[in-house]
C-alpha cells in the first residue's frame, strides 16, 4: 500500500509560507505565549555595537508555563496538534500558574512555525516550573532542501545542567544539527549547505545575554520561553533607535507600530492580562517600540468630538448611545437584510472621532493636536477577538470599511475618516465562529459571514453621517453636527483672537522690557565693575576703615538686588523673531555676566568682612537685615499690584467657566432623562451614559481648575 511522505519544505510553506508578514509572525508567537498564560510577552532587538556585539540578535520570550522534554517531543514539532482545540478545561489550575482559563487564540497548531519567519539560526529555551530547561537548536534554512524528507531531519534537543553552561550546551546542540548537512543529499544544494556549515561556525551567546536574560533558566522557580534569532529578519535589521525616535519615522517602524501596538484592548480601560514590549537596544540606549503612551486610551475615545458606544445583536440590529459634540442621543439601526440572525453574530462596537479642522473641534488646541498624532499612527477601527487584536485591522494603511474611498465620493455628505476615527469591534470565538482568520492571518477569510460584517457596518456608517453628521443643502433641516459646529468655530474664533490679542499685548510688554532691561543692565554691569576695583583695593589694605568700606558694601548689595529685579524670561508660546531672538540671546549673556560679576564681589566682602570687629560685623548685620526687610516688602507689594491687576479677568472666566459646566451638565443630564412612553428602558445603558458623562464633565472640571 502506498503512504503519503512529506518533504521537510512542507514545514517552511506552513511556517513562513502561510504567514503574511513580520508583524503577524510576532503576533502568532505572542498568542502562543497568551496561551501559555504568560503574563509578558517582549521582543528585544539588540544592534550591533550593543555591549560589543559583533551582529544583531533578536530575541522573543514570554513567561509562560513553558514545555517539558515531553511537550517538545509530542508537541511542538508535532504539526496540527489539537491540544488548544480542546479548551481551557484541559489544563488544570497548577498548569494554567493559577491564572483563570483563557480561551485558546490557536487552533491550527502551526502558528510556533512562524518563529521561522524571524530568521534563522534559532535558539529555543523552555523550561517549565520546578523541571529542566529544554534546549532545541535550528536553522530553517535546511528545509530549502527539496531533496530532504521530515524522517531524515533531526532536530537536536537537550536538557539543560548546571554542570554545563549555556555556550557550551548551544556548541554541543550545533554538533548534532550538523549531522543533517553531512546526509547525501546536498549535491543540488551545496551553496545552501556551505552557508548554513559557514554559519554555524560564527554562532555564540554573547555574555550580557546568557547573564541578563537567560540565567532565569537554571532557577528552580522560572518558567517561560525563549527563542534566540542569531541572524534575524532583514526588516528587523532596519530598525534603529535613532529612526524611532524621529520625527520623521521612517516607513519600517512606523509598519510594525501600527501592528504590534494595541495589541490588546487598550480601549476598553481594563486591566489587561498581558505586557508586551518591544524593545530595540544600541550603544546609545534603549527604547521600546510600542510604549503604552504612544497609543488611545479610554479617556482618549470619550474626550473625542464624537463618540459611540453599543451593541448590534443578533440580528445585526444596533442599539447604542452617540455623542455629537455636546449633544446625546439613543441611537437604533437595522441592517437592510432578511429578518433572522446575521452570518457574523453579535459584536460590540465604541469609537471616538475627531474633526478635520481643530477651528471646528470643541477640543482645546494642544488635547487636539495630540489625538490628531496619535490617529495618523494608529487611527481606525481595530477588531478584537477575546481581547487580543486581529490583524490587519486598525493599521493605518487597511481602511477596510471604506471610509476614504466615500469621502472622496463626498466628504461633507460621508463625513466620518479613517485616521480621524478610532475605536474597536469586540468579536468573540464563542459568538462569532463564522469570522474566520485567514490561513496567514491577514484578516477574516471572504466568506458570507465576513461579506456580510462590512457591509452592514458599512451601511451603519452612513446611516450615522446621514442622521447626526453630514452637511444638508439649504433648507433641509440641519444635522446635529451643523446645529452645533457654527457656535463652536465662533466660540473658537473669539478664543482665538483674545489669544493673538494677548500675544501682541505681550510681546510690546517684553519688547519693552528688553529694552529697559538691557540698558539698566549695562549701566549696573559698569557701576558695579568699578565698585569690584574699589572692594579689591580695599581688601588689600594693611587696615580697614569700616565706615568706607561699610559705604562700599552696601553700594554693591544695592546693585545686586536691582539687577535680580532684571531678570526676563522668554514669553511662553510666543514665537519671537530673529531680531528678538538675537536681542534677548545678547541680553541673557549680558545679564548672567552681571550675575557672576556680583557673585565675585560676594566672595571679596566675605574676605573684607572677616577682618572686621566683632561690634562692627554687628552693625553690619543689622544694617542688612533692615536693607534685605525693606527689599522684600517693596518686591511682595510689587507683586500684589501684578497680582490684583491681572485678578479680574480671571475671576471672571473663572465665573463664566462655573456657569458653563453647570449648565451643559443640567442639559445633558436633561437629555438622558426616562422616555414617557411605555417602552423597555435599558437601565444599565442610562447607568453607564450617565457614569460617562459625568466623568467627562469631572475631568473637563479638573483641567479648568489646573487652568484656574
Amino acid at each position: 500500500m502506498a503512504k503519503f511522505r512529506t518533504k521537510a519544505r512542507a514545514v517552511d510553506h506552513l511556517g513562513q509560507g502561510q504567514i503574511a508578514d513580520l508583524p503577524t509572525a510576532i503576533c502568532e508567537l505572542w498568542k502562543n505565549g497568551y496561551d501559555a498564560y504568560a503574563e509578558n510577552l517582549s521582543c528585544d532587538l539588540f544592534q550591533e555595537g550593543y555591549k560589543g556585539l559583533d551582529s544583531p540578535i533578536f530575541t522573543l520570550s514570554d513567561d509562560g508555563t513553558g514545555m517539558s522534554e515531553e511537550d517538545l517531543l509530542g508537541k511542538w514539532i508535532v504539526l496540527g496538534t489539537d491540544s488548544k482545540v480542546r479548551g481551557p478545561q484541559a489544563l488544570s489550575e497548577e498548569e494554567r500558574l493559577g491564572k483563570a482559563p483563557r480561551i485558546p487564540l490557536g487552533e491550527k497548531g502551526i502558528g510556533r512555525l512562524s518563529v521561522a519567519y524571524l530568521g534563522s539560526p534559532m535558539l529555543m529555551l523552555t523550561k517549565q516550573k520546578d523541571k529542566r530547561c529544554q534546549m532545541l537548536f535550528i536553522d530553517w534554512r535546511i528545509l530549502s532542501n527539496f531533496n530532504l524528507y521530515l524522517e531524515d531531519l533531526d532536530i537536536p534537543i537537550r536538557s539543560l545542567s548546571r554542570s554545563v553552561s549555556l555556550e557550551d550546551s548551544l556548541q554541543e546542540l550545533i554538533d548534532d544539527f550538523r549531522a543533517n548537512l553531512a546526509l547525501d543529499i546536498w549535491q543540488e544544494h551545496r551553496s545552501l549547505n556551505r552557508a548554513i556549515k559557514q554559519a554555524l561556525k560564527s554562532i555564540t551567546l554573547p555574555d550580557f545575554l546568557t547573564t541578563d536574560y537567560l540565567s532565569s533558566f537554571f532557577e528552580k522557580e522560572y518558567h517561560g520561553t525563549t527563542f534566540i534569532i542569531f541572524d534575524p529578519h532583514p526588516q528587523l535589521l532596519e530598525l534603529s533607535i535613532e529612526g524611532a525616535w524621529s520625527d520623521k519615522t521612517d516607513e519600517t517602524v512606523k509598519y510594525l507600530r501600527s501592528s504590534l501596538n494595541g495589541i490588546t484592548n487598550a480601549f476598553k480601560g481594563e486591566q489587561q492580562l498581558f505586557q508586551a514590549t518591544f524593545n530595540i537596544h544600541s550603544d546609545t540606549g534603549s527604547y521600546d517600540l510600542i510604549s503604552k503612551s504612544l497609543f488611545f486610551t479610554r479617556e482618549d475615545m470619550f474626550a473625542a468630538d464624537h463618540w459611540l458606544t453599543g451593541q448590534f445583536n443578533e440580528d445585526g440590529e444596533f442599539k447604542g448611545r452617540l455623542q455629537v459634540f455636546n449633544q446625546n442621543f439613543e441611537v437604533f439601526f437595522r441592517p437592510n437584510r432578511p429578518p433572522g440572525p446575521t452570518p457574523y453574530g453579535p459584536l460590540k462596537i465604541e469609537f471616538g472621532f475627531i474633526e478635520g479642522d481643530p477651528k471646528n473641534s470643541k477640543l482645546k488646541r494642544e488635547h487636539f493636536d495630540l489625538l490628531a498624532r496619535k490617529g495618523m499612527n494608529f487611527g481606525g477601527m481595530y477588531v478584537y477577538r477575546d481581547g487580543f487584536r486581529v490583524l490587519p485591522y486598525g493599521r493605518t494603511e487597511y481602511d477596510f470599511l471604506e471610509f476614504e474611498e466615500r469621502r472622496s465620493r463626498s466628504a461633507t455628505y460621508y463625513q466620518f475618516s479613517h485616521r480621524r476615527l478610532f475605536g474597536y469591534i469586540e468579536i468573540s470565538r464563542e459568538n462569532n465562529p463564522n469570522l474566520i482568520d485567514k490561513a496567514g492571518r491577514e484578516g477574516f477569510i471572504a466568506n458570507k459571514a465576513d461579506r456580510d460584517f462590512r457591509k452592514d457596518l458599512k451601511d451603519f456608517f452612513i446611516d450615522l453621517a446621514v442622521r447626526y453628521f453630514r452637511t444638508v443643502n439649504e433648507g433641509e433641516t440641519p444635522t446635529a453636527r451643523e446645529q452645533q459646529v457654527f457656535d463652536i468655530k465662533a466660540k473658537n474664533a473669539q478664543s482665538l483672537a483674545a489669544e493673538k490679542k494677548k500675544s501682541k499685548q505681550t510681546i510690546t510688554k517684553f519688547k519693552r522690557e528688553l529694552k529697559e532691561y538691557s540698558e539698566d543692565i549695562d549701566k549696573l554691569s559698569l557701576s558695579t565693575n568699578g565698585l569690584y576695583k574699589q572692594l579689591s583695593t580695599e581688601v588689600k589694605k594693611p587696615k580697614i576703615v569700616f565706615s568706607e568700606a561699610e559705604c562700599l558694601v552696601e553700594e554693591i548689595q544695592r546693585n545686586k538686588a536691582l539687577i535680580k529685579r532684571l531678570r526676563l524670561s522668554n514669553p511662553s508660546r510666543i514665537i519671537l523673531t530673529e531680531s528678538l531672538k538675537a536681542r534677548y540671546s545678547e541680553y541673557r549673556t549680558n545679564f548672567i555676566a552681571a550675575i557672576e560679576l556680583v557673585d565675585k564681589c560676594d566672595v571679596l566682602i566675605g574676605e573684607l568682612q572677616s577682618r572686621f570687629s566683632q561690634e562692627n560685623l554687628e552693625a553690619e548685620f543689622t544694617r542688612r537685615l533692615k536693607s534685605y526687610q525693606s527689599d522684600l516688602t517693596t518686591t511682595l507689594n510689587r507683586y500684589k499690584k501684578r497680582i490684583e491687576k491681572s485678578l479680574d479677568p480671571i475671576l471672571d472666566k473663572i465665573k463664566s467657566d462655573i456657569n458653563d459646566i453647570s449648565g451643559a451638565f443640567a442639559f445633558d443630564t436633561g437629555k438622558l432623562a426616562l422616555p414617557n412612553s411605555n417602552d423597555d428602558v435599558d437601565y444599565g445603558l442610562l447607568l453607564k451614559n450617565l457614569d460617562v458623562l459625568y466623568q467627562a464633565f469631572e475631568k473637563q472640571l479638573e483641567k479648568k481648575a489646573n487652568l484656574w
